[in-house]
């Protein structure tokens, strides 16, 4: 595709983020194996209810029973393959700002690519952990182009001192990040504030919590999968509409609708009263 043809904006209107909502319930044959002492846990969540409905001995991939999943993933790798061009066209290190906003549009697009190529893999908990990696990288990517102020870059990029582990600098909370992107980008805002509502419960899988255990022992639905990578792309969408910004290329100003326009089939759908 051409990334540089000109086209009309993109809005940011897509998504319906994923949930990891079940119905609980006991387990005789969990207890009388002595694996769990109490039958419910938080959330809705039930790790017997995990090992009653999952058969060890023959747990099969669900990604490899899905042929929609299977288009997916497909799908997606393609939308990464012209990430990864705009980055290459887009990469602007004329200042520290730009060095680190392309630095963390790097970093979004590899988590993203981690996640794909692991859900095909069948490392499914393992992709879904990089959810929040990958959220957390847009909207760092967007402030420090948008909202950091000028001492932050500063202490941000001083050297680390020899034997020193810890950051010179992170920032503002997450939400207060979001706040300093809205007045630029608000529609790129209510998506990301959309997914930041259910991206919490990804600490659960980065922190080895109820929700990795579950998933764990009784896999994931390809359909959810399916959901995730749509998410996933709609992330590098907004991504995109940071590059390109960052680039400060003119003839860049169309690859965002070139994108949109090209990989729209691996969206989420569109919501009712969504500006199109």
């Amino acid at each position: 595709m051409d990334l540089e043809r000109e086209a009309n904006k993109t809005s940011y209107s897509r998504g319906d983020f994923m949930q990891f909502f079940w119905n609980s319930c006991t387990s005789t044959r969990a207890r009388e194996a002595g694996l769990i002492r109490t039958g419910y846990l938080h959330s809705g969540f039930s790790i017997e209810l995990a090992l009653k409905e999952v058969d060890m001995s023959s747990k099969q991939d669900a990604a490899e029973e899905s042929n929609e999943l299977a288009s997916m993933l497909t799908a997606s790798a393609a939308l990464d393959a012209d990430l990864y061009s705009l980055l290459e066209h887009a990469w602007n290190d004329s200042s520290q700002r730009h060095v680190v906003c392309m630095a963390f549009c790097k970093a979004a697009i590899e988590h993203a690519t981690s996640q794909r190529v692991l859900i095909g893999d069948g490392l499914h908990g393992t992709a879904l952990s990089l959810i929040r990696l990958h959220f957390e990288s847009v909207v760092r990517a967007a402030w420090v182009l948008y909202g950091a102020k000028d001492d932050w870059l500063v202490k941000f990029c001083e050297p680390v001192p020899v034997g020193e582990l810890s950051e010179p600098q992170m920032g503002p909370p997450l939400p207060a990040m979001l706040g300093a992107i809205e007045s630029v980008a608000p529609q790129a805002v209510l998506e990301l504030r959309r997914l930041n509502d259910t991206v919490k419960i990804m600490h659960s899988f980065v922190h080895g919590g109820v929700h990795l255990v579950s998933h764990a022992l009784r896999g994931y639905p390809p359909e959810k999968l399916v959901a995730v990578l749509k998410n996933r792309n709609m992330l590098l969408i907004i991504l995109s509409n940071v590059l390109v910004a960052a680039s400060q290329k003119p003839g860049l100003r169309g690859a965002v609708r070139a994108l949109m326009d090209q990989h729209g089939g691996c969206m989420p759908p569109v919501r009712a009263g969504d500006p199109p």
